[in-house]
């Protein structure tokens, strides 16, 4: 979901990464006004609000998925 919105920064690799990230973040009050100032205007234009989009790609994981489990 963050990639989707365009923060790829914020994604963690693991729970120690996670941590640093949110401690930084917690510490930077300027970056974390700006960044939720703009999350709302990043959400709406990312691909996570387009239904029809996400319903298709879904389909598709679906199929694959199906296809996957009959060939064993």
């Amino acid at each position: 979901m963050l990639k989707a919105v365009g923060l790829d920064d914020l994604v963690a690799a693991d729970e120690d990464a996670y941590v640093s990230r949110a401690v930084a973040l917690a510490n930077d009050l300027d970056g974390l006004t700006a960044l939720q100032a703009g999350l709302r205007e990043r959400m709406r234009g990312s691909e996570l609000c387009d239904g029809a989009a996400f319903a298709a790609a879904m389909e598709t994981a679906y199929r694959e998925m199906w296809l996957a489990w009959c060939d064993g």
